[in-house]
């Protein structure tokens, strides 16, 4: 019997770049998601200031049909993947996680 850790795959909003598409691809475990929900809204953009602390710029970019993802001792992101995506990731990576143990 082994056990194989399963990540998935979201693209979250960047927080640098000033387009309202650009993302990161960022790898989670399903365990470590405590909760999503929709997003729709203003995502502030971030700069580097002169100390090299990320500070907000005061301008932001639109994110339409995401979600905010809550995880376990590591905040919150906002992605571009919808709620049903991001179920339907987690759904696979279970029963991905149940074959690996037969």
């Amino acid at each position: 019997m082994s056990y194989k850790t399963t990540f998935i795959q979201l693209k979250e909003a960047d927080p640098i770049i000033d387009d309202d598409g650009a993302f990161n691809i960022i790898y989670v475990r399903p365990i470590q998601i405590v909760q999503f929900e929709p997003y729709s809204g203003p995502f502030n953009l971030q700069a580097f200031g002169p100390d090299g602390r990320l500070t907000a710029t005061g301008r932001f970019k639109q994110v339409l049909g995401g979600s905010m993802v809550l995880l376990h001792n590591a905040g919150g992101r906002i992605v571009y993947d919808s709620p049903a995506e991001i179920l339907e990731k987690i759904r696979e990576a279970e029963e991905e996680s149940e074959r690996s143990f037969d």
